[in-house]
């Protein structure tokens, strides 16, 4: 699995973001205001909505524990049994495409390297879900530290971060 992300970035905002799947000859696209969409290779596009609100037990996520140092690693794993099913592909193309299609719930990731997220949380937030770093600042693809969380909505996010417990 693997993916092309290319965001374009003005004043501190991602203002175009786009994802190629090279393999399928596809891609996700969007523009603020304007929606997210799935590009087919005929040229076909159609809009991309994410997953409905769920309860937490019906859930399925990405998070990629391996990423996380040692210690938050261990006091994570427990609590991803409080979800249906948690898991991590290694690849945000492809686990963005999941989140923007409604495939998936929920992602956190431990880094917020912009090459990763910077179209991805674009074509999410433009697909109605939400994102958000742990603490509760806005996404911006000039942040370096800190967690991503990203949900179906607000309530979604919240129930996904108190069900975590990290901060």
């Amino acid at each position: 699995m693997f993916g092309s992300i290319l965001a374009i970035v003005a004043g501190g905002k991602t203002i175009a973001g786009i994802i190629h799947y090279p393999v399928l000859g596809d891609f996700l696209v969007a523009r603020p205001g304007q929606g997210a969409w799935h590009v087919a290779a005929d040229g076909g596009a159609t809009r991309l909505a994410v997953a409905a609100p769920m309860p937490i037990d019906e859930m399925h996520g990405f998070i990629p524990l391996h990423m996380f140092k040692p210690e938050r690693r261990a006091e994570l794993a427990p609590r991803v049994l409080k979800f249906l099913r948690v898991t991590t592909w290694r690849c945000s193309a492809w686990e963005y495409r999941m989140l923007a299609t409604g495939a998936m719930s929920f992602g956190l990731n431990e880094s917020l390297k912009p090459w990763d997220h910077a179209a991805g949380v674009l074509i999410h937030t433009e697909a109605g879900g939400y994102a958000s770093t742990l603490t509760g600042d806005a996404y911006r693809p000039t942040l370096e530290n800190g967690h991503l969380l990203v949900a179906p909505d607000r309530t979604s996010w919240k129930a996904v971060q108190e069900a975590l417990s990290v901060d």
